[in-house]
């Protein structure tokens, strides 16, 4: 079996010394049948440490986050063109570059938008290429005011809804994902909409990764059908699209969705 570990500084130890490190700091403690949904505080925050490193130091000449990626695997975002009386919007968990600059450009009359994300203070202050400095975006030629939060889901206070909810690559650093799924469905308007996109696994893959592989930066693992249950029982689906990937070396899949809220 390979064996890895990557702390929250990004220092990376294999075969043997990794091995031995799993024996003291190893995320299967929190693994049960949808696989790792919750974690703990101190292990959330050795995530967003290596998050923000990653961004500030790492990767600081960035300006991209997979979003023009993700646009083309919503086929360009096209199901959205239909789409009418959207007039407000949110992204958690948007990261420094957000893909509300991108999916916006179907709803250029918006001007109620908030992005989220417990890093959007240092992400604004810290890396050369945020998109949301100043509060502000641009949407192709077109500059719009944000709103802009620094909290993550979990701790968000919940005071109003939004036509548009999305989340795209973001549970996996989080800690509570049962109370952030709660949390979505009281958040989108009645008849609202949600862009989602994130990785998934066999519950046997999850086994395999939290026992031999360790990545300070993504605590969050869970099942393929923990998370097609809550879309399918929650939203009329606009779009699906399932992708392969490859995770610390193992299967996984990302599905891409957008639904409609029910009910």
């Amino acid at each position: 079996m390979e064996y890895k570990h990557v702390d929250e500084n990004a220092r990376i130890l294999t075969g043997d010394a990794a091995m031995e490190k799993l024996k003291t700091e190893s995320d299967r403690k929190y693994l049960d049948t949808d696989g790792i949904i919750q974690v703990d505080e101190e292990r959330w925050n050795k995530a967003q440490q290596y998050e923000f490193t990653e961004w500030i130091y790492r990767a600081s000449f960035a300006d991209d986050d997979r979003n023009h990626f993700h646009k083309k695997t919503f086929d360009n975002y096209d199901c959205l063109k239909d789409i009418k009386n959207i007039d407000s919007f949110i992204e958690l968990g948007c990261g420094p570059f957000t893909n509300a600059r991108i999916i916006l450009e179907e709803f250029k009359s918006i001007e109620d938008i908030t992005l989220l994300d417990p890093l959007a203070e240092g992400y604004m202050n810290n890396h050369r290429n945020c998109k949301y400095k100043n509060s502000v975006i641009e949407v192709g030629s077109e500059t719009k005011n944000v709103k802009v939060v620094s909290s993550s889901i979990e701790n968000f206070e919940i005071d109003r809804t939004y036509d548009m909810v999305v989340m795209i690559n973001v549970l996996e650093h989080c800690f509570d994902i049962p109370k952030i799924l709660s949390k979505i469905k009281r958040m989108i308007s009645p008849g609202g909409y949600f862009i989602y996109a994130d990785v998934q696994f066999d519950l046997e893959t999850i086994e395999k990764i939290s026992s031999s592989k360790y990545n300070a930066g993504h605590p969050i693992r869970f099942t393929k059908e923990y998370m097609n249950s809550f879309l399918e029982d929650n939203f009329e689906q606009v779009f699906s699209n399932v992708i392969d990937e490859t995770v610390a070396n193992e299967p996984a899949e990302e599905r891409y969705f957008i639904g409609k809220l029910k009910g």
